[in-house]
């Protein structure tokens, strides 16, 4: 996570609907309510622009109530692109777990909500991708937290409903997501 200080955290931008997701899912993992939440995401637009330090705003807000937040992060990742792909406008844009891993991994896809200097914001890069033995490898060097893109990876890909099974890990190197999907 990019530090408050760091100048460029003040340089990123998110997509409105990656707050609100955020939002509602801490709201249903019940990591956050009342006013609170309220403050946190009022006036969020879905497809309004949201400095990064409001996102991280919220992630402060749920781990001073939570002692192991690699869980949450990875459930809140799994519940954003659960709610991008079924009340966003992800099932326009994808229609295979596959697809999504292709769309989110280039620059259209992390770069549809996640606007900043290069040098901030980073890249969700897909490495290679074997169709015959079901896996994949990613690359991040996205200022997010690794739990979170875990989770934004099986949810992702998991959305679209044509895929039984993903498991990622990141365990050896935590910018290296190893994915294996049937």
């Amino acid at each position: 996570m990019l530090d408050q200080a760091d100048t460029r955290a003040r340089d990123t931008e998110l997509a409105g609907f990656f707050l609100h997701a955020a939002g509602n899912a801490f709201v249903h993992l019940r990591m956050l309510g009342g006013p609170e939440m309220e403050e946190l995401c009022a006036g969020v637009e879905p497809m309004g622009r949201y400095p990064y330090l409001r996102f991280a705003a919220l992630l402060t807000a749920v781990s001073k109530k939570v002692r192991d937040m690699d869980p949450m992060l990875e459930e809140l990742g799994f519940q954003m692109m659960t709610d991008w792909y079924r009340l966003g406008p992800g099932k326009g844009i994808v229609s295979t777990g596959v697809g999504f891993l292709k769309y989110q991994t280039g620059s259209e896809g992390y770069r549809s909500v996640v606007q900043g200097p290069a040098a901030a914001i980073g890249e969700f890069t897909l490495l290679d991708l074997d169709d015959q033995a079901r896996s994949a490898r990613v690359r991040s060097t996205t200022p997010f937290p690794r739990p979170m893109e875990r989770g934004v990876l099986i949810g992702g890909m998991r959305a679209p409903g044509d895929l039984a099974f993903v498991e990622v890990e990141n365990a050896i190197d935590p910018s290296l997501f190893e994915i294996r999907f049937r």
